[in-house]
């Protein structure tokens, strides 16, 4: 799900035809249950920017990295990494417990 550019959305349906699970917001109503899968997002600035001609290579840029996880930032790639990792072990949670395994 997290690296197929064609995917629209998960469900899971009951015997009934009733839905139980989906990650599209709209169609769970009041009875499904939504799951977020989340990714994360590199947002890259530049602070400033240094020029000295004796050096090789003559500038230096100076740049703060921000990661994004669904609204959260994150100053380390590792704490955003975490925090993914366990969302979406919820998210797998959240699933397993509608699969039949019979």
């Amino acid at each position: 799900m997290l690296n197929n550019k064609d995917f629209v959305r998960f469900e899971i349906f009951d015997p009934n035809n009733n839905l139980l699970l989906s990650t599209y917001y709209p169609n769970v109503e009041q009875k499904g249950v939504y799951i977020e899968v989340v990714k994360i997002k590199k947002e890259t600035e530049i602070t400033g920017i240094t020029y000295d001609a004796f050096r090789t290579p003559s500038t230096i840029r100076r740049i703060k990295v921000r990661w994004n996880v669904n609204g959260r930032r994150f100053r380390t790639k590792k704490g955003a990494l975490e925090y993914v990792y366990w969302a979406n072990r919820r998210a797998t949670l959240k699933i397993e417990s509608f699969v039949d395994r019979r």
